[in-house]
């Protein structure tokens, strides 16, 4: 991550199957100033995200899916003023309760995204919801 994080040009990032195998990833001061898309894919070991206040400063789509052992939403996503995208896909019923629009305790974290889509897959059926 440290290699990456100052790369100037940098706009998109993809974590997919197993690329990274640590239990938490951490988004250091001023870390992917340029970065727009981030998108993390089933990833085993990852249980929590850390985001510091200065980092993803230009971040517009974050899509988080099929993280089986992220149970919580980092509150610090709130300091991704940019952020126009939320999707959240196939992760545990823990995290999706968590940013719920309905009382979820993490859910004002995530009240100035424009769109939140939560996807989940369950006996072949897909359900979506918009925030």
């Amino acid at each position: 991550m440290k290699s990456l994080q100052n790369m100037p040009h940098l706009l998109f990032l993809y974590f997919g199957y197993c690329a990274y195998e640590g239990g938490s990833l951490y988004f250091q001061h001023r870390g992917f100033q340029q970065l727009k898309e981030l998108y993390l894919y089933d990833l085993r070991y990852l249980n929590f995200i850390i985001i510091d206040k200065r980092a993803l400063r230009s971040l517009e789509t974050l899509k988080l899916s099929r993280i089986y052992n992220l149970n919580i939403m980092a509150p610090d996503i709130q300091h991704l003023e940019k952020l126009q995208v939320l999707d959240v896909d196939n992760l545990p019923d823990e995290f999706e309760e968590c940013i719920a629009p309905n009382g979820g305790q993490e859910h004002p974290s995530i009240q100035h995204v424009p769109l939140v889509r939560i996807i989940t897959t369950y006996k072949g059926r897909t359900h979506i919801i918009h925030h």
